[in-house]
């Protein structure tokens, strides 16, 4: 979220806002690199006992789904492999095992923070701009 924010010019929705994440947008907007030390990690849920997330560090990327009692891993080489088409979860335990504690480790953190975050009603046009943007209905 920070980097999104820098790169459009925009501010947190209240100045007291707790947001996940870095700024990369200075490296980005140099056309460098930044730090491989950070990490993405997405998240979708399809209903209640069904979701997707997945953590990527360097080159190293693991997903994780569940649907109901159903689990699945999967780990990529996105160096070797940038399409994901041979999952390494079976042949590196060890990677998929710290991945999976690297990515329990983000979700813990971000379901801390969402404790101290509270609702709040959107304006009108922000709600049109979120529609225009396919987040809302």
């Amino acid at each position: 979220m920070p980097t999104i924010l820098a790169a459009t010019n925009a501010h947190p929705p209240t100045p007291e806002a707790i947001l996940q994440g870095t700024n990369l947008w200075p490296d980005l907007a140099q056309g460098q690199e930044p730090a491989r030390n950070s990490y993405s990690f997405s998240e979708v849920y399809h209903g209640p006992n069904h979701f997707a997330r997945s953590l990527r560090q360097g080159w190293k990327k693991v997903i994780y789904s569940r649907y109901d009692t159903a689990e699945q891993v999967m780990v990529f080489d996105l160096a070797h492999d940038p399409y994901e088409t041979k999952d390494l979860s079976r042949a590196q335990p060890t990677l998929r095992d710290a991945l999976l504690s690297e990515m329990a480790e983000v979700v813990r953190a971000s379901e801390a923070l969402t404790k101290h975050t509270k609702a709040r009603a959107i304006d009108d046009a922000t709600r049109e701009r979120l529609k225009a943007l396919g987040y809302i209905q």
